[in-house]
């Protein structure tokens, strides 16, 4: 089972918003009764989190942090909106 995980960030976004945000999530995926599925969830959110943090503040043109198997972070051109997609295949 894959999962993928992709949360875009626009400039000016207060990061604690973010990852309050991330630890709702990671509260709420306990509710999810496949424990592989769970237990990749919950590993990719903690990624995230971890990322943001290392990243500080968010540069002018926002973030995209997508997990997959491993955390990648890249700068975008613009960032509208604050979205939260979590997607599995």
């Amino acid at each position: 089972m894959k999962i993928r995980i992709l949360l875009s960030i626009p400039h000016g976004k207060d990061i604690s918003d973010v990852l309050n945000m991330l630890r709702d999530e990671y509260g709420t995926v306990s509710n999810i009764k496949s424990f592989e599925f769970r237990d990749k969830l919950r590993f990719g959110l903690s990624e995230m989190v971890k990322a943001i943090k290392e990243i500080g503040p968010i540069p002018q043109g926002g973030i995209t942090i997508t997990f997959t198997d491993r955390v990648n972070v890249e700068p975008l051109a613009k960032v509208y909106l604050f979205r939260k997609y979590v997607d599995n295949d």
